[in-house]
């Protein structure tokens, strides 16, 4: 029986500086702690703390709570932190660069660097390899650590003697030094690896997008590769997700593009046969997993608004469930574990903790201590109550949605609430009860918030995703205009006062509500937005090619395959700039490499053009993610600004 108790660790206080607007400053400042991490030996803590002072990766002693580093991070953005030893810690980072061999325009190039705590140090890796190909979008992707935590795997482009172009090789990498030697070499299609915690090449996975082959190999005899699973397709027909822990059975998703049943099944490469993992899943659909340094697998993850798991050890399963059931229907997302899988630590949110709190369960002892708030500056009170919503669409499709309440609302309280319309970005994606920024942000000033998953969605399936494709400003938009009518049946908000607010794809659907659903809207608010769709399939086919995967991927998901110009034409806001007779804000970073800048200003163009009431705000050297602590404040300010303006709160 795991016995309960709090253990608050005041790593860090956080202040809210004098603004012209609290709310953006406290809402839009970046996680006070991020990136929890437990050593290896589950002796130490490691994290991101973010202030107004900068950021730094600060290391814990988990047996008294006393800080033992802390290295200065502030230039770097900061996207992965693991363990490689008791003293020895690796970041995946990224910048917005320029120009690459393999993806043109500016992209965003990821590194990795190692933090030396003997030496309190910070370096590069790679860097200073001799052979590395100058022109690759980054050197950041770690697939593996020697098992004494010197050492790291790493696939790098590298010039090969007697060939005009480069080949993605294996690296092992000193992480003394930073630099690397051949471990493995592989091709120029190669995609992946997978290593043992002894440096050995398990397997490697091709896929040549002139051909669409696709090639999974194991080591064959005299240093040759042996080719396991082989198959033909326009998108990569299947991912090699890591290993098992017997360190041979591999572990490979069927992807819908395949010959096979979408899902996961092992590969043992002494038979070369695909088996369907049999798991009791109770009707839960896997969508990713939990692996460890060396990719083994730890966990299944399941789609649904909250996380769930099915742990390979049956005894971590029956620990994770007493610990949901003791933190009261509590989000518990698993974040980092001990190598013994003794000590985990869990991100637990709406259920206690109000912005995020990050608890650590030690298995051997039962005890579960609460570490730290991911917000410091952000109380329980100042979070809005998330719950799910279920309606359905005009067409009867079932659709699942998370409403966001203003903090303190009682329920005898929502009704006739003015209404702020969120749908995601992706469209891939979809909204879970977790804590979202900007949903709280909006709630905090006196609006409901609505996040349709609409069709088109991951975490319902494969056949809900692919609903959406070809629906863009179509049945897409509808589920989200359904989803005002049926929150405004219930009496909750008044379908008269809506304001339409999206990042992404979700500023792709902010601008068609403004083109198609004029009538609904008093305010719409674009992020980083998709504006015409002819401009960008073109941008993605100079950037990636053609016959690229990414190409057929989006051909696939904006036009059904086969997206005709008159088709895209009339999808797109930019073709529609006389329909908004609403006010319009439109940002966008102007280090976006996910959407082009030009997007906003196309559709800033045509709307001006028009006559319209547009503002547009250029968050300066800032990424698609809104990475950076300051323009992220900023786009709320912003935000806010023109709601209270266009779609003010009325109190009593």
């Amino acid at each position: 029986m795991i016995r309960f108790y709090t253990m608050i660790v005041a790593l860090l206080v956080g202040a809210v500086t004098a603004s012209a607007d609290p709310l953006a400053e406290r809402f839009g400042a970046l996680p006070s702690i991020d990136f929890v991490q437990i050593s290896p030996e589950g002796e130490q803590l490691a994290f991101v703390q973010s202030s107004e002072d900068g950021v730094n990766v600060i290391v814990y002693n988990l047996v008294d709570m006393t800080p033992s580093a802390r290295i200065p991070v502030t230039d770097l953005k900061v996207r992965q932190v693991r363990w490689a030893s008791e003293d020895r810690i690796i970041l995946n980072v990224s910048n917005t660069s320029g120009y690459s061999r393999w993806t043109r325009g500016r992209f965003e190039y990821s590194a990795a660097y190692v933090i030396d705590l003997e030496r309190e140090s910070i370096r590069q890796l790679v860097i200073g390899t001799e052979g590395v190909w100058a022109n690759q979008p980054g050197l950041g992707n770690v697939v593996g650590v020697h098992r004494e935590g010197g050492l790291a795997y790493m696939p790098v482009r590298m010039r090969i003697p007697n060939r005009s172009e480069p080949a993605v090789t294996l690296l092992e990498v000193s992480l003394t030094h930073g630099r690397g030697r051949v471990a493995e070499y592989g091709r120029i299609d190669t995609i992946d690896f997978v290593v043992n915690s002894e440096g050995e090449a398990l397997a490697r996975e091709n896929y040549d997008n002139d051909s669409n082959r696709y090639q999974l190999q194991v080591p064959g005899v005299n240093s040759t590769w042996r080719t396991v699973l082989e198959e033909t397709s326009s998108r990569i027909p299947y991912a090699l997700i890591g290993i098992m822990p017997d360190d041979q059975t591999l572990v490979v998703w069927a992807n819908p593009e395949s010959t096979r049943t979408a899902g996961l099944y092992t590969l043992n490469p002494d038979t070369d046969e695909l088996e369907p993992v049999d798991r009791e899943t109770e009707g839960r659909v896997t969508e990713s997993f939990i692996l460890d340094k060396n990719r083994h697998v730890i966990a299944y993850t399941f789609e649904g608004v909250r996380p769930s798991y099915d742990f390979l050890d049956d005894d971590i399963d029956a620990a994770y469930a007493s610990l949901t059931q003791q933190l009261r229907g509590a989000t518990a997302s698993l974040e980092s574990f001990s190598d013994d899988l003794q000590k985990l630590i869990f991100r637990i949110e709406t259920g206690m903790g109000g912005a995020g709190a990050y608890v650590l369960l030690d298995r051997q002892t039962g005890e579960i201590r609460v570490l730290a708030n991911s917000y410091s500056q952000i109380s329980p009170e100042q979070t809005g109550a998330v719950y799910t919503f279920e309606y359905e669409a005009r067409d009867g499709l079932p659709i699942e949605a998370i409403v966001t309440w203003p903090p303190g609302l009682r329920s005898s309280q929502r009704a006739d609430l003015p209404l702020v319309l969120l749908p995601h970005g992706g469209p891939a994606a979809y909204d879970r009860i977790v804590f979202d920024y900007m949903a709280q942000y909006f709630a905090n000033l006196g609006y409901a918030v609505l996040q349709p998953n609409f069709r088109g969605s991951r975490g319902y399936g494969p056949t809900f995703e692919q609903a959406g494709n070809g629906e863009w400003g179509g049945a897409m938009q509808e589920d989200l205009i359904d989803g005002i009518e049926a929150i405004a049946a219930r009496g909750w908000v008044d379908a008269e006062r809506v304001c339409i607010v999206g990042w992404s794809y979700g500023g792709y659907a902010a601008l068609a509500g403004g083109a198609f659903d004029s009538d609904r809207f008093e305010c719409v608010i674009a992020g980083a937005p998709v504006a015409d769709l002819n401009q960008f399939l073109r941008e993605r086919r100079w950037r990636y090619g053609g016959n690229s995967t990414l190409m057929t991927y989006w051909n696939e998901v904006i036009g059904e395959g086969e997206p005709d110009r008159a088709m895209l034409a009339e999808m797109s806001p930019t073709n529609h700039a006389s329909n908004f007779h609403m006010p319009v804000l439109i940002l966008h970073g102007d280090d976006d490499t996910v959407v082009e800048f030009a997007q906003s200003e196309t559709m800033v163009d045509a709307l001006e053009a028009a006559g319209a009431d547009v503002t547009f705000v250029r968050l300066q050297d800032e990424d698609h993610w809104l990475s950076r602590r300051e323009t992220r404040i900023q786009a709320l300010e912003e935000m806010g600004s023109f709601l209270r303006q266009h779609l003010p709160v009325v109190t009593e």
